[in-house]
């Protein structure tokens, strides 16, 4: 049994770092494809505009900034997490409940303090792990009981849930687009480098960093590509 954080399974979107933009073709229009649904391009642009938009003055007046494709990773990582819990929980007939509803209020509270343009696609995005943790804890919940534990604590259930997500993938597949330079990993979203270029300057080597971005390659970027 794998003991999990899920509140470490999908990492904060805007800590989410790496490197990879890959030629590879894949069907185009599709940014990933999860079991028998997909997720466009044009949704991942969409949620990732809308996104920056909202957070972009609180980014900018601490100095910072960072390259958009980071953000398209994170965004379409929690997506296909988010697409694979909802079909994992047509099949056990869960719906989020209480905790996801609360937590989503937090979230639309925070949104109010942000940016008028964007605040749906923030809230969007922001409200995936409340609604991944809180469908797997009850799934974990369902098979533990069948497995016959008795009174499983929180963190074990929800453990359990992550290892019936990560089998659900194994079975279904989820396939990103290379662009993305993204993978799920034990149902969870990690970065990883399909790039077919390489590096060669130390600025570009910045900019590809598992770290934080460089500020020196961030700034070599359009306007167009950064947020912040």
């Amino acid at each position: 049994m794998l003991k999990r954080s899920l509140a470490a399974a999908v990492p904060c979107l805007v800590l989410l770092s790496g490197c990879g933009v890959a030629e590879t073709q894949f069907r185009p229009g599709v940014a990933v494809e999860v079991g028998d649904r997909t997720i466009t391009t044009d949704r991942v642009d969409e949620l990732t505009a809308g996104f920056c938009a909202a957070v972009e003055e609180q980014i900018s007046s601490g100095g910072q900034s960072y390259p958009l494709r980071l953000f398209k990773r994170g965004i379409v990582g929690q997506l296909a997490v988010q697409s694979a819990v909802e079909q994992l929980a047509d099949d056990y007939d869960v719906s989020p409940g209480t905790d996801y509803q609360s937590q989503l209020a937090q979230i639309e509270t925070e949104a109010e303090g942000l940016s008028e343009e964007g605040r749906d696609e923030y809230v969007e995005v922001q409200a995936t792990l409340p609604y991944v943790t809180d469908v797997l804890t009850q799934i974990g919940g369902i098979l533990l009981a069948d497995e016959g534990e008795e009174d499983p604590t929180v963190d074990f259930q929800q453990a359990r849930g992550l290892d019936a997500l990560a089998e659900w993938v194994d079975r279904e597949g989820v396939t990103f687009d290379p662009r993305y330079g993204t993978e799920l990993v034990d149902g969870q979203p990690q970065p990883v480098d399909t790039d077919l270029t390489f590096a060669v300057s130390d600025v570009a080597k910045g900019g590809v960093s598992d770290e934080e971005p460089d500020p020196a390659y961030v700034a070599t970027l359009p306007t167009s590509a950064t947020c912040g």
